[in-house]
């Protein structure tokens, strides 16, 4: 009779040792589980500020997501060779304007513009964005606005105040675009005085010319200098170059000016000139909402007219700048309190 016992008890050890195989390896994959989802966790929290803000890297930043490359760093090499700008900044909040929609819908449009389009944007958290915002072009009469900042200040560095006779001359500079009126103010600060006002702006692409218009600039100055601009005023000037920049007139205040809901006051300068190549056409706006504050500047060239510059202008405006949350949850309230 053949003994089967030691054989029963070997194959019962060895079931025990597979199961105990099994149950291990089971507890190393759960833990592994468990660590790739926690980190998984981590990282998607990152993105939506449950832990803290995370530094946004190209690639990964809001603009991206949809579809846009705006959320490149203006540092960027790559970011450089596409035409994108954006500042490196913080988080975004819901109430930022323009919206990164806003702005991907800017870009677009001015890529299916005719000519040359540069524009940029100084955000309500004072964030900057464009596209193609560093591209130098010729000035035309929008660096009046800086030569009305270099004579308020050469006047306050003498410690006096505008006679009449000056007010009417840079009222005409300013609101009529004179061209008359803004050579004798050249005449008087020079080009030292206009790269003066340059410097403490902080502008990086500004050069001046003896023929004033064909100084260079780029939106990201213009749209920066003019954020400052009651800064850059001596206080003592300050509600007359707010006056002038608010009153050009009617037959001025085309582009920016037009495509602004009515929430928001404007301070702009416009410039426009025929050249070999086309119309150039640009405007440079401070558009103020209670304590909201947007600075904008869109510069063209080549246009085939200067109709078609100005809807230009007008199509960015339109997408970038709406209406302010405050100026709609007011407009709301006045609709349900009605009987």
């Amino acid at each position: 009779m053949v003994n089967l016992g030691p054989r029963r008890q070997a194959g019962r050890g060895s079931a025990w040792l597979a199961v105990g195989a099994l149950l291990l390896a089971a507890t190393l994959l759960a833990a592994i589980a468990v660590a790739f989802l926690d980190g998984s966790r981590e990282r998607f929290d990152g993105r939506q500020g449950a832990t803290g803000p995370r530094r946004e890297t190209p690639g990964t930043r809001a603009g991206a997501a949809v579809g846009a490359p705006g959320g490149l760093d203006e540092h960027d090499p790559a970011a450089s060779r596409r035409g994108w700008y954006r500042t490196a900044s913080a988080p975004q909040s819901p109430e930022r304007s323009p919206s990164v929609v806003a702005l991907a819908s800017a870009r677009r449009y001015a890529e299916r513009r005719r000519g040359s389009v540069s524009f940029a944007i100084v955000d309500t958290e004072g964030r900057t964005s464009g596209k193609d915002a560093r591209r130098p072009f010729r000035s035309a009469s929008v660096v009046k606005a800086m030569l009305l900042v270099a004579y308020l200040d050469a006047i306050d560095r003498q410690g006096r105040s505008l006679t009449g006779d000056e007010q009417s001359l840079l009222e005409a500079m300013v609101t009529e675009s004179d061209n008359a009126a803004a050579s004798a103010v050249a005449a008087e600060v020079g080009e030292g005085g206009v790269r003066a006002v340059a410097r403490r702006a902080g502008m990086r692409g500004f050069a001046p010319s003896a023929a004033w218009g064909n100084s260079t600039i780029t939106a990201a100055d213009q749209a920066r200098f003019f954020l400052k601009i009651d800064r850059l005023v001596p206080r003592g000037h300050r509600a007359f170059a707010r006056r002038v920049l608010a009153g050009v007139v009617d037959w001025q205040r085309w582009g920016i000016p037009q495509q602004v809901p009515s929430a928001w006051k404007v301070f702009f300068k416009g410039g426009w000139r025929p050249t070999p190549a086309g119309e150039l056409v640009h405007q440079v706006a401070l558009l103020e909402a209670g304590r909201r504050r947007l600075a904008l500047a869109v510069l063209t060239a080549a246009n085939p007219s200067h109709e078609y510059g100005v809807r230009t202008l007008e199509g960015i405006a339109a997408r970038l700048v709406d209406e302010p949350p405050e100026a709609r949850d007011g407009a709301i309230r006045r609709l349900t309190s009605r009987p």
